[in-house]
């Protein structure tokens, strides 16, 4: 949490906010117009962060959606896998808000994502999703600057040293378990509340439509691993243990709501696989980087398979995949020239190989736009 920008929950109705500098993000929420929810084109008007325009054609949806596009909200969408999602998702005529520890990050993010996407609507602010606090006032933040939320990808996630539990320090233990676990947990609390509201009223004309079709209007995802995926990582024990503990989170909150009777929310896992992002990459030995040439994948990649699984996604409950168990041992016995000798990521040392006019950081992984850290 910023210093410099104290808390104002919406609930403490505090004034208004002065709008943020164009192109960036924001930190708590000001005085921002709710987006349609239903029908309709929306305003074109910038307030903040959130910038509406007129709707995206309603054949650019994979699934039938409103005809603004659907509601997206992303946790540690900055860089990776969660920004190359907000990418695809606003391709699509989609409303995205993103979220990340750093202000400087989040700005710079949505600032390349309106360069990209001008006009749409995309904002950004800064939340320890370990804060209880901080949760509740993006979630508001969020919904007023997308209006209905959709989908909420719980995306948010960070890695330990990759050294034994013997060696890593218990205070980073800490910070890494509360990220993956405890900060899922949070977001998927103010998740399930904010589309329980959402959910149209009983005797409405919305309500009697959508009983009419088994139809699951909202959705949250939580970024586990399966047990086959666990096996195939060789990220350190804290992450593991975290990632599967967020298999046990979609079970167990998908049960819960079903026992309350919400029937308008579907709680999924979804599995990205191995992604050539920070998480990844940072500390990797060479013998595993040659292995991510069979198995690894580009953001962008796993982005473009991903986002119309989501957008299509009408159940209660799912396992959304990028990378499957009989895909992954294909991959393994086709891909062995490239595990021993190298090939498309990394060659037989480990290096980076490079595509010409791309930006790379130290550890390997390709920038997605100039700003990225």
């Amino acid at each position: 949490m910023l210093a410099a920008t104290p808390a104002l929950p919406v609930r403490a109705r505090a004034p208004a906010r002065a709008a943020a500098p164009a192109g960036r993000g924001t930190r708590f929420p000001g005085n921002h117009p709710r987006h349609p929810s239903r029908g309709g084109a929306a305003s074109g008007r910038n307030r903040g962060s959130a910038t509406t325009t007129s709707a995206a054609p309603a054949g650019a949806a994979d699934f039938p959606a409103p005809a603004e596009g659907f509601g997206i909200v992303i946790t540690g969408g900055t860089k990776g896998v969660g920004y190359a999602m907000a990418r695809e998702f606003l391709a699509r005529g989609d409303r995205v808000c993103i979220c990340g520890r750093s202000q400087i990050r989040v700005d710079d993010a949505v600032k390349a994502l309106r360069s990209e996407f001008p006009g749409r609507c995309v904002a950004g602010a800064a939340c320890d999703v370990t804060d209880p606090r901080d949760v509740d006032d993006f979630g508001d933040f969020a919904a007023s600057t997308v209006g209905t939320i959709h989908h909420w990808l719980n995306n948010a996630g960070m890695v330990s040293a990759r050294e034994t539990l013997l060696d890593v320090e218990p205070s980073e233990v800490v910070r890494v378990c509360n990220t993956n676990l405890t900060g899922a947990v949070l977001c998927c609390q103010k998740a399930a509340k904010i589309m329980v509201r959402q959910a149209p009223k009983a005797g409405s004309a919305s309500s009697r439509r959508d009983s009419a079709s088994p139809h699951v209007p909202f959705h949250v995802y939580n970024f586990g691993f399966s047990t086959w995926g666990a096996s195939f990582s060789r990220s350190t024990c804290t992450h593991k243990a975290t990632k599967r503990g967020l298999s046990q989170l979609t079970v167990s909150l998908a049960a819960e709501l079903a026992a309350a009777n919400v029937d308008t929310v579907g709680v999924h896992q979804l599995s990205p696989g191995m992604v050539l992002t920070d998480l990844l990459l940072e500390g990797a030995e060479p013998v595993s980087k040659r292995f991510f040439n069979v198995l690894a994948e580009e953001p962008e990649t796993v982005a473009k398979d991903l986002v119309p699984k989501i957008r299509n996604t009408n159940s209660k409950t799912s396992a959304v995949e990028f990378l499957t168990l009989p895909n992954a041992v294909f991959r393994v016995v086709t891909g062995v020239p490239q595990i021993l000798g190298g090939g498309r990521f990394f060659d037989r040392h480990g290096n980076r190989v490079a595509v010409e006019g791309e930006a790379y950081k130290p550890n390997g992984v390709r920038m997605l736009y100039e700003e990225m850290k």
